[in-house]
């Protein structure tokens, strides 16, 4: 596979959100207010339009849908994180490793064709492989312990305004994988994985998009796998791998119903 082919993929996490203040350091630390009605954080509020357009397409962002709902929230809060997360994953670990983007993008392309390991300071070790996953063209990274931090952002969907969410850990293992379509230049699988926290993303050839969470929410176990049927609009919901429910998404009005 060409180097310059892998570049092209690698560029892509050039576009994503900003950061914010910093969380607090623990292992897998979630810093998430879920669908209580707190007041909003004074964390920057984030514009996920890039990220929308890169986890999925015009015609199903459930990213970020039109107002607030009580119903679906949980369903729009659960992509959002995993845009987050899998949207900004090479821009934090550059920074917490004293490097820039570019020269991080250059390491890990460059490693993925020797099999050479990357030393990232104090905050670990990587290896990078090449990744096909679901057609696509992108990379695996894998660590044995690494620290990972992702600034609180206010992102997440409540009654009253955005709060935040973020996320750090130390010293885990650490699984990150991503490929690209590259004609559209959109994720068709993005994974991020440390401890016993997921989030991922996968859309198949069909056009149907799957957001995976596993985390943890005021020290409860949070699981949601949400589908999205592109040809029906119909979105399914897997609450902690049994309860399940479906609704509509309607593009006109970007909302979902039946919940």
């Amino acid at each position: 596979m060409k180097k310059h082919v892998l570049g092209m993929a690698l560029s892509l996490f050039l576009v994503g959100c900003g950061g914010g203040s910093d969380s607090n350091d623990a292992n897998n630390t979630v810093n998430n207010s879920g669908a209580s009605d707190k007041a909003p954080s004074t964390s920057p509020v984030q514009d996920l339009s890039a990220l929308e357009i890169l986890f999925g397409n015009n015609k199903s962002n459930i990213i970020e849908l039109t107002g607030y709902n009580a119903s679906t929230a949980h369903i729009e809060n659960s992509a959002k994180k995993v845009g987050y997360i899998n949207g900004t994953f090479l821009k934090f670990l550059a920074s917490g490793s004293g490097m820039s983007l570019q020269e991080l993008t250059q390491k890990i392309s460059s490693a993925a064709l020797s099999g050479d390991s990357i030393t990232l300071g104090s905050k670990g070790e990587i290896s990078v492989s090449i990744s096909t996953a679901n057609g696509g063209v992108g990379y695996i990274i894998t660590s044995n312990s690494l620290d990972m931090t992702f600034p609180q952002v206010s992102i997440l969907e409540s009654s009253s305004g955005k709060i935040p969410f973020g996320y750090s850990s130390s010293n885990q293992s650490l699984k990150f994988e991503f490929t690209l379509d590259m004609s559209t230049q959109r994720y068709l699988y993005s994974r991020f994985e440390q401890g016993d926290v997921v989030y991922g993303f996968s859309e198949n050839s069909q056009g149907d998009h799957e957001f995976l969470v596993k985390d943890r929410v005021n020290s409860i176990s949070n699981e949601y796998l949400i589908t999205y049927f592109s040809n029906s609009q119909l979105v399914k919901v897997v609450k902690n791998g049994s309860e399940v429910s479906t609704g509509t998404y309607n593009a006109s009005t970007d909302t979902i119903s039946g919940f």
